[in-house]
């Protein structure tokens, strides 16, 4: 179950609420969630700056470090979520990095490029500059596509609770916002046998009551 696609699919879901926003923006991430009996499904969709400080496949050591770690610390649920007044665990977990996982794929790529480029450094720049200036031209165009690209980067993941004592959940505290600084804002949108949420948290309002 898809429940990013079913809230925004579902006309009036929360009519005269915030609404979810689906542009990319940075600083900000999308939260959906779902409880029913004692199951919670948790999506969160959020542009890869946020929790990388980056949005291309990593280039270096630092970042595929960053890369790993983040990975590892979106699998620390008692690091992102507390469950008030009922106990909650991880049933399943899927990850969606797209591009951002080819690390060492892109990686490759880049030092390939750099040797082509010495090796042609190595030609006469004056007597290939006119026949070549076109193709230039395309070439960074195509590589400047690409970059713009990576940079609009979104990961999305997909969590899956099993609650004791469900129908006591009172509210879902989230912990995003100190374990990725860079995340300012948090969209919520949900609904519950108690009802229907939507709500925009923040390092200092993030608490979803439901």
């Amino acid at each position: 179950m898809k429940l990013r696609a079913i809230f925004l699919g579902s006309v009036g879901l929360f009519s005269g609420a915030v609404s979810a926003q689906s542009a990319h923006q940075h600083g900000v991430a999308e939260l959906f969630f779902a409880a029913n009996g004692s199951e919670l499904q948790i999506e969160l969709h959020t542009p890869a700056d946020n929790l990388l400080g980056f949005e291309h496949a990593p280039v270096n050591q630092q970042q595929r470090q960053t890369l790993q770690a983040a990975q590892q610390t979106v699998q620390q649920i008692e690091q992102l979520f507390v469950f008030n007044q009922a106990e909650c665990e991880l049933s399943n977990l899927s990850q969606d990095w797209g591009e951002l996982a080819d690390g060492d794929h892109h990686h490759e790529a880049g030092h390939e490029h750099d040797a082509e480029h010495e090796h042609d450094a190595g030609h006469d720049h004056d007597a290939e500059h006119d026949h070549d200036a076109g193709h230039q031209h395309d070439g960074e165009h195509d590589h400047d596509e690409g970059h713009q690209h990576a940079a609009h980067q979104d990961i999305n993941l997909n969590y899956l609770f099993s609650c004791q004592d469900a129908e006591q959940l009172t509210s879902i505290e989230l912990l995003w916002f100190k374990a990725f600084p860079n995340l300012h804002k948090i969209r919520v949108q949900g609904v519950s046998e108690r009802g229907q949420v939507a709500v925009d948290l923040g390092p200092n309002n993030n608490q979803v009551k439901l």
